[in-house]
C-alpha cells in the first residue's frame, strides 16, 4: 500500500497488504507475475483455482443425432438436452434450451436458459452455481448456489450454498428443497397444502455424508464383532491349529485389523462433521419468503422444525433457541 494524510496534514501509514494465492489450472502459466492462457478458451475461475477451458459447442439438441457428450473442458449446446441423454464437462455447461430428462454433470457451473423438464428422470450434478428458468420434477445436487426466475415444483434439491428465486413468479410448490445457508422465494407452498419441505442451516451434503455414516458404523461393528468372536474361538483351542485353521485365523486377524482402522476413519469423520453441526452454523441459515407461506409446509432449520398451518406473509424464519422463528421481512 501507499501511505497517505489525513484532513490534518498527518500522514497515515499504508497496511501492508496480504499477497493472494492463486492456483493454476489447466492451459495457464506464469509470466513475470501475470497470468497468461497458453490456448484458446474460455476463462474460468472455481475457489482460487484460474484455468483455461476449451469449449465444446453443439449447434443441435443433445439427441439421437449426436449421441451422449462427455467433454474435458466446457460445453455449449445451442438447443435442448433430450430426455434419456447425458451431458458432462470437465467446465462449464451452457445449454440454450431445455432439459428434457436428461442427466447434466459439470465441475463447474450449468447455466439453462429454458427450464428443467424433469419428469423424474432429470439429475443435474454441478460443483460451482446453477442458473435455470424453472425446475420441474427433477432432481438437482450443488455445491454453490441456485438461481431459478419462476419456480421449483415437486424436485428434490440440495445447494451447498444459497437457493434464491425471482421476484416475479418466485414458487417453491412441492418436494424438498435444502440449502446450506440461505432459501428466499417470493411463494412457499400452494393454496391447495401442497406438502412442500425446506432446510437451511446444514450444508446437505454433511446430512447425507452423516446418514452414511450412521448406517456403516453398525454394519461395521457387527463385522468387527462376528471376527473377533471366531479369532477367541480359534485361540482357545489348546491343541495345535491345522493348517487350514491357521489360515482361517490369520485372514480373521487382518479383517478385524481392517475393520478397526476403517472404524476410527469413519468415527474420525463423523467427530468432523459434529463440529460443523453446532448451533453457530446453524443460525447462520435464513429462509426470507417476500410473499406467502401456505399451510402444508415444513421447515427444518438445523434441529428445529415448524410445521405450517396457516398462511403467513413478508416473513423471515431463523433458528433462535432450538425453535425456528418468524420474524418480519425486510
Amino acid at each position: 500500500g501507499v501511505a497517505g494524510r489525513n484532513v490534518k496534514g498527518e500522514e497515515i501509514k499504508a497496511t501492508p497488504g496480504k499477497d493472494l494465492t492463486l492456483v493454476l489450472g489447466k492451459n495457464v502459466a506464469w509470466d513475470n507475475n501475470r497470468i497468461i492462457a497458453t490456448c484458446d478458451g474460455e476463462p474460468s475461475m472455481i475457489g482460487r483455482k484460474i484455468a483455461i477451458q476449451v469449449v465444446h459447442e453443439v449447434k443441435e439438441n443433445v439427441g439421437y443425432n449426436t449421441g451422449n457428450i462427455d467433454f474435458v473442458g466446457c460445453v455449449h449446446i445451442r438447443g435442448d438436452v433430450e430426455n434419456g441423454f447425458t451431458v458432462k464437462a470437465a467446465g462449464d455447461v451452457v445449454i440454450s434450451g431445455n432439459v428434457e430428462g436428461g442427466f447434466i454433470s459439470a465441475e463447474g457451473s450449468i447455466t439453462i436458459n429454458g427450464g428443467i423438464i424433469g419428469q423424474d428422470k432429470s439429475v443435474i450434478n454441478c460443483k460451482g452455481d446453477l442458473y435455470a428458468r424453472y425446475i420441474d420434477h427433477a432432481k438437482v445436487n450443488v455445491e454453490g448456489e441456485i438461481k431459478v426466475r419462476d419456480a421449483i415444483i415437486h424436485s428434490y434439491i440440495n445447494c451447498g450454498r444459497k437457493v434464491i428465486l425471482g421476484t416475479k413468479k418466485g414458487l417453491i410448490m412441492g418436494g424438498v428443497v435444502r440449502a446450506g445457508e440461505l432459501i428466499e422465494a417470493q411463494f412457499l407452498g400452494s393454496k391447495m397444502g401442497t406438502q412442500t419441505e425446506v432446510e437451511v442451516g446444514i450444508n446437505p451434503s454433511f446430512r447425507l455424508e452423516m446418514n452414511e455414516l450412521e448406517k456403516r458404523l453398525p454394519e461395521l461393528e457387527r463385522e468387527l464383532d462376528m471376527a473377533e468372536k471366531a479369532l477367541t474361538i480359534l485361540n482357545r483351542q489348546g491343541y495345535e491349529l491345522s493348517p487350514e485353521r491357521e489360515e482361517m485365523k490369520a485372514k480373521l486377524t487382518r479383517t478385524s485389523f481392517v475393520l478397526k482402522a476403517e472404524r476410527r476413519k469413519l468415527e474420525t469423520r463423523r467427530d468432523e462433521i459434529m463440529e460443523q453441526l453446532n448451533e453457530r452454523q446453524i443460525e447462520r441459515g435464513y429462509i426470507k419468503i417476500r410473499q406467502t407461506i401456505y399451510p402444508g409446509v415444513k421447515v427444518i432449520i438445523g434441529k428445529a422444525v415448524r410445521i405450517f398451518k396457516d398462511e403467513f406473509n413478508f416473513a423471515v424464519l431463523a433458528y433462535d433457541e432450538g425453535e425456528v422463528s418468524i420474524q418480519p421481512y425486510r
